[in-house]
């Protein structure tokens, strides 16, 4: 026997699967699993995974299926996770909770702007009364100035009325007094005509 086949013969010992874990029957374990209700391939694979083989899982199959009649495969309901008993609440309470935890937030909310449109009332009413008291001052004062410019109005008539009553009065003295003046005026001018060559005379001498 020479170097290579020693080599070869090592190869294939380590390629041999391992035997299986029992040489008895998984009857035992087909029917726990399908009382589970898992499928025959799912236990096919599972029981290979423990060392058995396909013909040993095969007549295990066919024994149970034997002792008892084919039902329909149900599948396996979801565990629950376990709840403690403390903290164990009904279903109905969480809703009920969980609705008033929303009422509750949106009543806060809703609140809140309540509050905020309630100052900005009280503020726009507070402007609105100034601009009020404001329009209520200018228009008093407008009414007093309109007053005052009527009463100058008066008194400037009132005096424009005297002054021409004087005038007047004054047109009626002269028209009476103008024709004397004017006459005494001519006679005045006739007398210093005729006085002036005697003056120029006196100088002479």
């Amino acid at each position: 026997m020479g170097f290579t086949d020693l080599f070869k013969k090592k190869k294939e010992e380590k390629s041999v699967p391992p035997p299986p874990a029992s040489t008895a029957l998984p009857i035992e374990q087909v029917g726990n699993l399908k009382k589970q209700g898992y499928p025959n391939d799912q236990i096919i694979d599972y029981l290979k995974t423990q060392g058995f083989s396909s013909a040993q899982i095969y007549d295990a199959i066919s024994q149970v299926e034997a002792r008892t009649p084919a039902e329909p495969f149900v599948p396996p309901e979801p565990k629950k996770p376990a709840v403690s008993s403390a903290s164990a609440v009904p279903e109905s309470d969480n809703t009920e909770e969980m609705i008033e935890s929303i009422v509750d937030e949106k009543w806060r909310t809703i609140s809140k702007d309540l509050a905020k449109f309630r100052d900005w009332q009280e503020t726009t009413d507070s402007r609105l009364d100034k601009l009020e008291q404001g329009l209520r001052d200018t228009r008093s004062d407008v009414e007093s100035l309109h007053k005052a410019i009527i009463s100058k109005i008066s008194d400037y008539d009132k005096s424009l009325m005297d002054v021409g009553t004087e005038i007047k009065a004054m047109e009626k003295v002269f028209s009476k007094v103008l024709p004397d003046l004017t006459e005494s005026v001519s006679k005045l001018s006739q007398m210093s005509k005729k006085s002036k060559p005697v003056i120029k005379k006196k100088v002479k001498k």
